[in-house]
């Protein structure tokens, strides 16, 4: 599945959705209205906007189900879960007696926190000129929402149905966002703005929020970890590393049109390359950062799982000597990592799933 993404908190609920319904998720992170390559910017928004008239992100294009394209955040959690999460283990079936209520909040959450929220970062960071009313107006909304949410989580831990679901789920990367929405922000004020104290002035919805993040964080690392930009190091590692090199590897091997051995060759050694360096790194070490699983190790499974078909048989024959690998001789190290991360069971759940839906 690839979602056409920046790094907004719809697509960061959208990540952690994917973790807990064992799928994948390939993150396309050029958002087609990003400034930059003005050619290239209008070719990615015209193929975005095929898919989603709206043109915001994030989009789901889910290649295991025929390139079906569904967009709005919320819409895609309902998706992934009806679709990938059998055991409703964060959802609930159609016919539960809370199902309504599920939809509900999902609703009051792309309606009432997804718009609100949004508004208020507009004019805290971007608005060109400095707007005290404005300001003023969605921080006051915001504490609104959140006494919505504090009247309803009175007396329960979940939204619905007793347990944690996609309701809660949705709430949390926007929640998480406060501190920010209500701190310094582009312009400088005379006026006295709104401030927050989540946890006095909410302490229910502060308490529900705090337990979420922090179950989520299970596979992260919070902000304020020492080893916080270690991880975030290897997440652009694994994007303009391993992503770049593995994918370039893939093209000439089965895409190109004309065989052309030394950019196979080329690509092949650059795989090495960079499968040496993961080596070094983990010569006295099970994980790459703070000893323990994470999202870092997670985000090198899937191109490290296709190995034996980058280094395989292509498109074309050749009559030159092309790099070959074994993965566990060259790179012990690398190689047991990989295979302890794909022994996890919701990889190599997902992964069977995947191999599955490429037979079909």
């Amino acid at each position: 599945m690839i979602i056409t993404t920046d790094t907004t908190a719809s697509v960061r609920r959208l990540t952690i959705s994917s973790l807990n319904t064992s799928t994948w998720l390939q993150l396309d992170s050029c958002n087609p209205n990003h400034r930059g390559d003005i050619a290239h910017s209008e070719k990615r928004k015209k193929q975005h906007l095929s898919y989603n008239p709206n043109g915001r992100v994030p989009t789901l294009i889910d290649h295991q189900n025929n390139d079906y394209a569904i967009w709005e955040s919320d819409a895609i959690l309902a998706y992934l879960t009806d679709r990938y999460n059998k055991e409703r283990k964060i959802s609930l079936p159609h016919d539960h007696p809370e199902y309504h209520h599920l939809l509900q909040y999902l609703f009051f959450q792309s309606s009432g926190q997804g718009v609100i929220w949004g508004q208020a970062s507009w004019f805290n960071f971007y608005h060109p000129e400095p707007v005290a009313s404005a300001i003023t107006r969605y921080r006051n909304e915001i504490k609104r929402v959140l006494g919505v949410l504090e009247s309803i989580l009175q007396d329960k831990d979940y939204l619905v149905a007793d347990k944690y679901t996609i309701a809660d789920m949705s709430f949390i990367n926007w929640n998480d966002l406060l501190p920010a929405l209500f701190g310094k922000g582009r312009h400088e004020f005379k006026e006295d703005l709104p401030q927050l104290d989540f946890e006095k002035e909410f302490p229910k919805t502060y308490a529900w929020h705090k337990h979420r993040y922090n179950k989520e964080r299970k596979i992260s690392l919070p902000h304020d970890h020492p080893e916080y930009h270690h991880l975030l190091q290897y997440l652009f590692f694994q994007s303009s590393g391993q992503g770049v090199i593995w994918g370039q590897a893939s093209w000439f091997n089965f895409y190109h049109p004309e065989p052309v051995a030394s950019a196979i060759t080329r690509y092949r050694n650059e795989i090495k390359r960079v499968l040496g360096v993961l080596e070094s790194i983990l010569q006295d070490k099970d994980y790459l950062v703070a000893d323990k699983y994470t999202i870092a190790d997670m985000s090198f499974i899937n191109w490290n799982d296709l190995l034996p078909a980058l280094f395989g048989k292509g498109r074309h024959e050749f009559k030159e000597d092309l790099p070959q690998l074994d993965f566990e001789k060259e790179f012990p190290k690398t190689y047991a990592w990989h295979k302890r991360l794909t022994e996890r069971p919701a990889v190599a759940a997902t992964i069977a799933e995947r191999q599955q839906a490429l037979q079909q």
